[in-house]
C-alpha cells in the first residue's frame, strides 16, 4: 500500500465497485458514474443510495477488517456529467465521508493533484508517450469471472496522443461490429486521455476512479495528470489481461 497509500475502495453493500483517490481527510475523488445512475424516464443522473456505500483505505485487501473503514455521507458529482452515445463526459465525482481518515505515512495519505490544469503540458506528455501507473480491484480479465481482484493490482501503461488513440478505437470497433453492430469506440472530446499497455494489459471493469499518474518529466514522482482519472482505453478488449505485472 506504500506505493498508493491516497487509494480507496469504494464499497456498495461492502462489494468493491469503484476506486477513488483521497484528496482531503473527508473527501474523495472518483468518477461521477460510481455514485449515479441514468433514470430512463426522465433522461437525468440520479444519486445511488448514500446509505449503501461504504470507503476503505490503507490496506491492500479489499475485504476483511484491515485499514480504515468509513461511511459515505454525501455524492457530489460535476455539474456537466452525463452519458451520451460516446461514454461519459466530465466523469468526475467526490465523496464525502462520515468522519475524517486517520492519516498515517505510507499508509494513508492525500493525493497531491496537480496545482494546475495545463492541456499543453498534457498534449506534451501524451506525444512523449508519457509512463504512466494506474491500480486497483477491478477484473483481472474483462471476458473473465465477475469477481474482482482481492488484492490491489497495479498496471503500468503510457499515454498515447488522440489521433493514435482514435486509429486504434476505429480499428477495434470493426472488428467487434462483426459481433455487435451497435458498438461504437471513440472519444468523447479533448477532455479524455488515452493509454495503452503493453500486451494487452490494461485497467479493468471496477478500476473506474482511480488516478492515473504519469512521468512528467519534471516531478520526482509519477503525477497525477490534469485529467487524473482519466480515460483507460484497451486495444483489445477480447484478449485484455488487466492489471496483472
Amino acid at each position: 500500500i506504500e506505493d498508493f497509500p491516497f487509494i480507496v475502495s469504494i464499497q456498495k453493500s461492502h462489494h468493491h465497485l469503484c476506486g477513488g483517490s483521497l484528496v482531503s481527510k473527508n473527501l474523495v475523488l472518483t468518477a461521477c458514474h460510481c455514485l449515479t445512475w441514468k433514470n430512463e424516464s426522465s433522461h437525468l443522473l440520479e444519486y445511488r443510495s448514500v446509505k449503501d456505500f461504504t470507503l476503505l483505505a490503507g490496506t491492500v485487501k479489499v475485504h476483511g477488517n484491515e485499514g480504515e473503514r468509513r461511511k459515505a455521507h454525501t455524492f457530489f458529482k460535476d455539474p456537466r456529467c452525463d452519458k451520451e452515445i460516446t461514454g461519459w463526459v466530465f466523469d468526475l465525482g467526490i465523496v464525502k465521508v462520515s468522519s475524517d481518515f486517520d492519516i498515517k505515512p505510507h499508509q494513508v495519505e492525500i493525493l497531491p493533484l496537480p496545482a494546475s490544469k495545463n492541456p499543453n503540458n498534457l498534449d506534451e506528455m501524451s506525444r512523449n508517450r508519457a509512463d504512466c501507473v494506474t491500480a486497483g480491484w477491478g477484473k483481472l480479465s474483462e471476458t473473465g469471472p465477475l469477481r474482482g481482484a482481492p488484492y490491489l493490482m497495479k498496471v503500468e501503461l503510457e499515454l498515447i496522443p488522440h489521433h493514435e488513440c482514435r486509429q486504434i478505437l476505429q480499428a477495434t470497433t470493426m472488428r467487434l461490429a462483426r459481433n455487435d453492430p451497435d458498438k461504437t469506440l471513440m472519444l468523447s472530446g479533448p477532455s479524455q486521455v488515452c493509454t495503452i499497455g503493453e500486451n494487452g494489459k490494461d485497467a479493468c471493469s471496477g478500476d473506474s476512479g482511480a488516478p492515473l499518474l504519469c512521468n512528467d518529466g519534471l516531478s520526482e514522482k509519477p503525477v497525477c495528470v490534469p485529467s487524473c482519472l482519466g480515460a483507460l482505453v484497451v486495444e483489445d478488449p477480447e484478449s485484455q489481461e488487466c492489471g496483472r505485472g
